[in-house]
């Protein structure tokens, strides 16, 4: 008969504190997600994208464009880190010193 495995349910604060060892921690539904530090070219396309984000919605005067690190949580057990993140004037609610909570759809 096979053992089951026990696989480890995780919370955002859990996860907000592991050690900083360059490695990108996300949960998502309490499952966690481990990623290495990105190369430079992913890099390099995150930079230009997220210039051509912000000087759009700049322009439009609609919200703005955040680089990562820059976390995004939307539930306790989902937390996440997008390259880029984009605020709408709308969403600037969820805005926190060191993140953003709760996004809705606008």
């Amino acid at each position: 008969m096979p053992m089951s495995t026990l696989v480890p349910r995780y919370t955002a604060e859990e996860v907000r504190r592991f050690p900083d060892d360059r490695l990108r921690y996300e949960v998502i539904r309490g499952d966690l997600v481990v990623t290495p530090a990105p190369g430079t070219a992913h890099q390099r396309a995150v930079l230009e994208l997220a210039r051509r984000l912000q000087e759009y919605l700049k322009t439009h005067v609609i919200g703005e464009a955040l680089p990562a690190p820059f976390e995004v949580e939307f539930t306790e057990d989902s937390a996440v880190q997008p390259d880029i993140l984009v605020i709408l004037d709308s969403q600037r609610d969820g805005l926190q010193l060191h993140g953003c909570t709760g996004l809705r759809r606008s």
